[in-house]
């Protein structure tokens, strides 16, 4: 296990150092160049490769240019980690034991988009008495299996920053919601669509999950959203927050680089024990 974790590790280091394209494809983004095919472009996409389902847009890459599909699970999973950072290699006990587990044979570990113990970390930028203050929104999956329907809902909000740089933006045209819920692609826009939620008429049990709003910092945030005390204005930020996999956390950051290891990566992870989970996820969502 430990050799096949080293060589995955070296041999897709050497792919993620080097460009796959020339200068002159850097821009065409085809879907028939390896940069396109290899970047993990959206959330979705990191979720299918890490299970390496069958139907997966890189299976079906390969499968539209002819081509045999011969990439194992263990050399799905360790191209989904950030192989620029040095801290990843086969000597970490840490990632020695999630590859285990992450591989095991006999209990094969999978994601799940509409799980809800997974979040997205939204740090968003906000007009605050005349400053703009980014102030982290963190949200979650809600999935309803009988009714057939999965949104996002706002499960914590972390503290408010220091002021940045910047001046207020002009008020965007007011947009309801579709049917008031926030769709599972509004990460795809970097939830622009939150400047037709957090606004004075914003309404707290549609929106909120109730633990958030049980909690001082949600409380707050809300009542400062409806007085007009804080005003959104973009996301600066996104990333995901995994605590899906018994025993572990881990952040998923996008890379934005012209090499294969790109798009949305495992940038962090550490160890999370079942008896400490609660404490990490309330940590995490600043309850």
């Amino acid at each position: 296990m430990h050799s096949f974790i080293r060589f995955c590790i070296v041999a897709l280091a050497l792919m993620a150092a080097s460009p796959v394209c020339n200068a002159q494809y850097f821009g065409s983004f085809n879907p028939n160049d390896d940069l396109f095919k290899y970047e993990v472009k959206l959330i979705d996409e990191f979720i299918e490769r890490f299970n390496d389902d069958s139907d997966s847009f890189l299976r079906k890459a390969y499968f539209k240019e002819k081509k045999p599909y011969n990439l194992s699970r263990g050399q799905l999973l360790v191209s989904l980690f950030d192989l620029q950072n040095t801290s990843f290699t086969d000597n970490d006990t840490t990632l020695k034991g999630f590859f285990r587990q992450a591989l095991d044979r006999e209990n094969p570990v999978n994601l799940s988009f509409n799980d809800s113990d997974w979040y997205a970390e939204a740090t968003a930028v906000f007009a605050n008495n005349g400053k703009l203050r980014e102030i982290p929104v963190f949200l979650h999956i809600a999935y309803n299996a009988e009714e057939g329907w999965a949104k996002w809902m706002i499960a914590g909000i972390g503290p408010t920053g220091a002021p940045v740089a910047g001046k207020a933006m002009a008020p965007l045209p007011k947009t309801k919601p579709v049917d008031n819920f926030i769709p599972t692609s509004a990460y795809v826009s970097g939830f622009v669509g939150l400047h037709s939620v957090l606004d004075t008429s914003l309404a707290p049990d549609v929106f909120f999950d109730p633990a958030c709003l049980n909690s001082s910092a949600g409380a707050a945030f809300v009542a400062d959203v409806k007085a007009g005390k804080l005003k959104f204005q973009y996301v600066k930020r996104l990333q995901f927050h995994f605590l899906q996999i018994d025993g572990w956390q881990f952040t998923v950051a996008q890379f934005d680089r012209k090499v294969n290891n790109s798009g949305w990566l495992i940038s962090s992870i550490k160890v999370a024990p079942t008896d400490e989970r609660a404490a990490a996820r309330n940590k995490l969502l600043n309850r």
